[in-house]
């Protein structure tokens, strides 16, 4: 009976790209990060392994670096984070310790666009669509653009670069009420778009 009370949390979890994680800390030098970085985030909790699951790679959630402010911030899409309750869910902006809190993260990676000019663009871009207040697309689709989750932020981002993220136009999981094909976590980490910098 337990295991079918939990199937409902475990799917929801693997639509959010939460992370859910043990008493670990794992924050990265704000010295060795740099506007355009990609970063990669996993826990440990029940939601990240179904994300494991779903996904066969080694993160479930996704972000991008910006520099704002002065300060080094990551921009990602995710739901039930809201810094109010009422909030919509939408595209946020998380400092690196928040980011990397040990609550949503005990595994991270931060890779680089082989391309330095994609750094500066991207990394523009992100603050755009950050400011423009795009909400979280709970349904999953990536050919609509007006919401966007995890994935479908770094895809998106991309082609306004005019660069192609991932060569994978989406998965079919295995998850029931998502009807679209879903890009991965391991799609835009394994991209020839991106080089490994290092993984904590």
């Amino acid at each position: 009976m337990l295991k079918y009370l939990l199937y409902p949390f475990v799917f929801m979890a693997f639509l959010s790209c939460s992370d859910s994680c043990e008493d670990k800390k794992i924050i990265p030098n704000e010295s060795e990060l740099q506007g355009g970085d990609i970063v990669f985030r996993r826990g440990k909790g029940i939601e990240s392994k179904a994300v494991l699951y779903a996904d066969g790679g080694l993160f479930s959630h996704v972000g991008i670096v910006v520099e704002y402010q002065g300060r080094k911030m990551i921009i990602h899409s995710v739901p039930w984070e809201q810094e109010h309750k009422d909030d919509e869910d939408k595209i946020k902006m998380d400092s690196i310790e928040g980011f990397f809190s040990r609550e949503r993260a005990v595994v991270g990676a931060i890779c680089r666009p082989i391309d330095s000019l994609v750094c500066k663009q991207s990394a523009k871009y992100a603050i755009e669509l950050f400011h423009n207040g795009i909400l979280f697309d709970h349904d999953y689709d990536s050919s609509d653009t007006s919401k966007l989750y995890c994935t479908e932020l770094l895809t998106f981002i991309y082609k306004k670069c005019g660069r192609k993220l991932v060569e994978s136009d989406g998965h079919d999981v295995n998850f029931p009420l998502i009807k679209h094909k879903v890009i991965l976590p391991s799609d835009i980490y394994n991209s020839k778009q991106l080089k490994l910098i290092r993984k904590f």
